[in-house]
């Protein structure tokens, strides 16, 4: 895992530190950031209820049960892009990692209906 990092204090600046380091588990994020453990759970906690991050059950046992791990969910939520001029337009709806999953363009709806 990488340094240490700023302790994350909002679950804003915890999904931003999982999403940049990949896949993570709860006691991996605590090294890191030096929270204590409530404090990821609860951040975490936050994340995977808001569907940002999901957990994994594929980490490696060192004899118990293996840790949850846990990474982004690019596909928690969407975000619609415009990029829109007087003569065409363009519309792209992505998901949270900027993927795009459907895309349209051509001129404005009233400059279309003008010319017909």
């Amino acid at each position: 895992m990488p340094r240490p990092v700023t302790r994350p204090s909002t679950s804003g600046d915890m999904l931003r530190l999982i999403r940049e380091h990949g896949v993570a588990t709860r006691a991996e994020l605590g090294r890191i950031t030096g929270l204590s453990r409530p404090a990821v759970a609860s951040r975490v906690a936050d994340l995977i209820g808001r569907g940002l991050v999901a957990e994994r059950s594929d980490g490696p046992s060192t004899g118990g049960r293996p840790p949850a791990r846990l990474e982004f969910n690019a596909s928690g939520g969407a975000v619609l892009v415009a990029n829109l001029g007087q003569s065409r337009g363009q519309l792209a709806v992505c998901d949270l990692a900027g993927t795009i999953l459907a895309r349209a363009d051509g001129p404005p709806a009233e400059a279309s209906a003008a010319k017909t």
